[in-house]
């Protein structure tokens, strides 16, 4: 009787059975796609409220000191979207 399956389950002792590891598999999936989903959304917010501005010398002739002129960055600069 060493060898013998328990009766009423399809599965040896010590192994998992292909069901539950498939409803594992899943749910992993499914929490892995939703905190994708979170994160991407904050960046986006991230991106479309972000206001940078800083402060870029023109030099308009040598003999005059340069004007600090305020440049705002916005997020249709970026390069991934150009």
């Amino acid at each position: 009787m060493d060898g013998h399956r328990k009766a009423g389950f399809g599965v040896p002792d010590g192994s998992r059975s292909e069901t539950t590891t498939k409803t594992t598999g899943r749910f992993c999936d499914l929490i892995v796609r939703f905190v994708a989903m979170i994160l991407t959304l904050a960046a986006a917010v991230v991106i479309g409220v972000d206001k940078q501005t800083k402060m870029v010398p023109l030099q308009l002739a040598t003999s005059l000191p340069p004007v600090h002129v305020p440049v705002t960055a916005r997020w249709h600069y970026l390069s991934a979207l150009v």
